[in-house]
């Protein structure tokens, strides 16, 4: 039985895509050096990051420290909206390169949807000019991303959304798929603000049928859905526990259960004043996360520099 860490993706573009990597918002650039090292022992190969998170360095000597060839990883940077908004694209990209230690990155996304049609076509150039493998998005919505292929040469790859079973997002999945753009989610396991899924009494119930946690049936529900994941932990026993979800099948029955589920509200967009929060962080020139940041939802965007 193949592993889901051995699944791929076809991108629009060619590139195959892990269906499952490994994410490093919030950690340390000690533990992410650490956590990247095992996951990809435990055979993870897309490492998910990103220049704002400000572990890129630990990312990049947790790589090193695998000792695995760097062609058989993908690995994952973000433009933060602040580069993007002063023009400064192939600076950010350029940046995260030296932090990790790499020579080119798999894929580059625009973090958030700020200034996004012209970041978008700086990133056309970086593409064209083979600095990338695929270029792509993230947390925009239907109407952004529309409006973003109206106006630009290149269909995004990828596009990284807020995606679990309580957040769906099935307006601009169906969106992607028509486009042929791959979906990835973040908050698969429905952590910190949005919460409810690992205590949601029906995916509890699926999972208790199944012989699975709630982690795995969530994580489940998104392969099921053809969305890319990148669960994020710095222990290695639930790296492996988030991995195992290719012996179980979550059954029509189950999904029409989980699809049921009443949502609740997308928190790039829709909870407290997120984009506007971003949008002082660019003003006041902010690229990367301070030390003990905690999210957008506990974070003082307004405080002096």
């Amino acid at each position: 039985m193949a592993s889901i860490l051995e699944e791929r993706k076809v991108l629009n573009n060619g590139v195959e895509m892990p269906m499952m990597g490994f994410g490093t918002w919030q950690m340390t650039n000690e533990s992410a050096a650490v956590a990247v090292r095992q996951a990809i022992e435990a055979g993870y190969r897309l490492i998910d990051t990103a220049a704002f998170y400000n572990v890129e360095e630990g990312v990049g000597q947790g790589i090193r420290d695998s000792g695995i060839p760097r062609e058989e990883l993908f690995v994952t940077t973000k433009v933060w909206p602040t580069m993007i908004y002063q023009d400064r694209v192939e600076e950010a990209l350029e940046g995260s390169l030296k932090r990790l230690g790499l020579d080119y990155v798999d894929m580059c996304l625009l973090h958030w949807p700020v200034n996004y049609v012209e970041g978008w076509k700086k990133m056309e150039q970086l593409y064209k000019a083979g600095r990338v493998r695929a270029i792509g998005v993230s947390n925009m919505r239907v109407k952004q991303l529309m409006t973003l292929m109206d106006n630009t040469e290149i269909i995004p790859a990828f596009i990284q959304i807020e995606c679990n079973p309580l957040v769906s997002q099935y307006e601009i999945r169906a969106l992607c798929e028509y486009k042929g753009i791959a979906v990835g989610g973040w908050q698969s396991l429905g952590s910190g603000a949005q919460g409810g899924v690992l205590n949601n009494e029906i995916i509890m119930a699926i999972a208790e049928k199944h012989g699975k946690s709630t982690a795995q049936v969530a994580l489940r529900w998104a392969y099921q859905n053809g969305v890319i994941t990148v669960p994020k932990t710095v222990t290695p026993a639930r790296m492996a526990q988030n991995a195992d979800i290719m012996d179980f099948a979550l059954t029509p029955e189950d999904m029409a259960q989980i699809g049921s589920l009443p949502q609740l509200p997308r928190y790039d967009t829709e909870i407290a004043d997120v984009p506007v929060r971003i949008m002082e962080q660019v003003k006041r020139g902010v690229c990367f996360a301070e030390k003990g940041y905690a999210g957008n939802l506990t974070v003082d965007f307004y405080k002096d520099k």
